[in-house]
């Protein structure tokens, strides 16, 4: 067995030991790989998320963002019990990935007007853009749910409605990171019950990090993940 949170052997010799609380640790299957594992503490986040939300079988969603915490969440709100998961977008592969993990349909940012005769029950935002925020508002039903997953900047503002609020009877919610849910992530990930192998646009060392870090983000990756 693997340890998730203890000393572990690297390249032949013992990596530094990190001393953890025993009730903080849990012991990774030989089956699942490091790569994998990485995904665990993104995956609490999406738990407490879809926790939140509290789905309803049959329920119509509108996600913004297809990124890497975007795609966990699509397949999360399909298994869910979503009846329709239209996900927006700018990048095609992100929106075929998405497609091909559970979304009934995949739109692209620009032509977003296509939905405007549509209502959804249920509107979640992974984007954390505050233009893209403010648009999400448009698009909810009556006594819809608005979840915002995405992470803007501290000073962001966004404009709404006050009227439809009220009107609409919606219902707002936040998403403040795990919030205990370690341990249903880590199950859900070792039952295999979320893809996320796809998820993973590429690997690096440490010694490429100022590299990597130093150019344009590339719109098309997902996951980075760096290994030591």
């Amino acid at each position: 067995m693997k340890w998730g949170a203890l000393g572990n052997t690297v390249n032949g010799s013992m990596a530094e030991l990190v001393v953890v609380p025993a009730r903080n640790v849990v012991k990774m299957p030989d089956s699942m790989s490091f790569e994998i594992g990485a995904f665990i503490e993104p995956m609490a986040c999406v738990v407490h998320a879809m926790n939140r939300l509290q789905l309803q079988v049959g329920n119509s969603v509108l996600l913004f963002g297809a990124g890497a915490m975007g795609q966990q969440l699509v397949q999360s709100l399909s298994r869910a019990g979503a009846s329709s998961l239209a996900v927006v977008d700018v990048s095609k592969n992100k929106l075929e990935l998405a497609k091909s993990l559970g979304a009934t349909h995949a739109i692209f940012s620009r032509e977003l007007k296509q939905l405007e005769s549509q209502q959804f029950d249920v509107v979640v935002d992974a984007t954390g853009i505050p233009a893209v925020i403010e648009q999400a508002f448009d698009y909810m039903g009556p006594t819809a749910k608005y979840l915002q997953f995405g992470v803007t900047a501290p000073s962001a503002q966004v404009r709404m409605s006050p009227f439809q609020l009220y009107n609409k009877d919606w219902t707002i919610l936040g998403s403040m990171a795990i919030n205990y849910t370690f341990l249903p992530a880590f199950e859900w990930v070792k039952e295999g019950r979320i893809k996320l192998e796809p998820l993973i646009s590429k690997i690096i060392t440490l010694e490429e990090c100022i590299e990597f870090l130093a150019k344009p983000k590339d719109p098309e990756l997902l996951k980075v993940q760096i290994k030591l």
